[in-house]
């Protein structure tokens, strides 16, 4: 008696049909401000409806950063077609990586400042404006800074050793100040009187004129150097398997 062996099950694995993808604004902030790539392995169940559901980081690289919790945050976004067993939808294991390639920040190649030269007179005034700002922001230069609490304090550190000096500092915003405020409104203000301009001056301007002053890009390439070497700034390359 002959018998008919079993058919076997026609099997097809889950695939992307709105796959993950992060945006600038899934990027961990200080990885952004230092300019550091990364790469994170992300392992999930694709339900029968297509949910990425119970994810687990696998893999991340560089630690620290929180690479892995706004992966996590990024696969969630995705849409599967589910994995199905004879045609129906059956849920499966899947990993997905996830990159970061953020814009190392570079030093501006910034041409000098061709306005006018700033009086001795206007200089003054604004170096007097200058001390009484700073006097209510000690620390106009530190950027915020996201990271886990043992290493902000250092990263911090890092920052203000690399800034410019607090007599740079006055001397930086009381150029800034000269070079886009009249010599009447910077007397009238550095006294405590009203400006006698009714208009502001234009901040887009403001910033430009103030770039070959201070390069706070010069400032993160040092200590993402310093970071880089503590703490490590590689990227795990693919494997088969991911």
């Amino acid at each position: 008696m002959m018998v008919a062996a079993p058919s076997l099950a026609q099997r097809t694995s889950s695939s992307w049909k709105i796959p993950p993808s992060a945006s600038g604004d899934d990027f961990p902030s200080l990885a952004v401000l230092l300019g550091i790539d990364g790469r994170v392995i992300v392992e999930c169940t694709a339900t029968v409806s297509g949910q990425a559901k119970d994810c687990e980081i696998s893999s991340e690289s560089p630690d620290g950063l929180g690479f892995g919790e706004r992966a996590l945050e990024v696969v969630s976004r995705g849409l599967l077609n589910p994995a199905t067993i004879d045609g129906r939808a059956t849920p499966s294991r899947f990993r997905v990586a996830i990159p970061f390639m953020t814009e190392r920040p570079r030093r501006s190649q910034t041409p000098p400042w061709r306005g006018p030269t700033p009086t001795p007179a206007a200089m003054a005034a604004a170096d007097i404006l200058a001390q009484q700002m700073l006097a209510e922001i000690p620390e106009p230069f530190m950027p915020e800074i996201d990271a886990p609490a043992d290493r902000k304090a250092l990263i911090e550190s890092w920052f203000r050793q690399e800034s410019p000096s607090p007599t740079e500092t006055r001397r930086i915003f009381a150029t800034l100040f000269a070079r886009n405020i009249s010599e009447a409104d910077l007397q009238a203000l550095s006294q405590g009187r009203p400006p006698v301009s009714k208009t502001p001056p234009d901040r887009e301007q403001m910033i430009k004129s103030s770039l070959d002053l201070f390069d706070p890009d010069a400032v993160a390439v040092k200590v993402r150097a310093r970071y880089c070497a503590r703490f490590g700034c590689e990227v795990t390359p693919p494997s088969p398997a991911s």
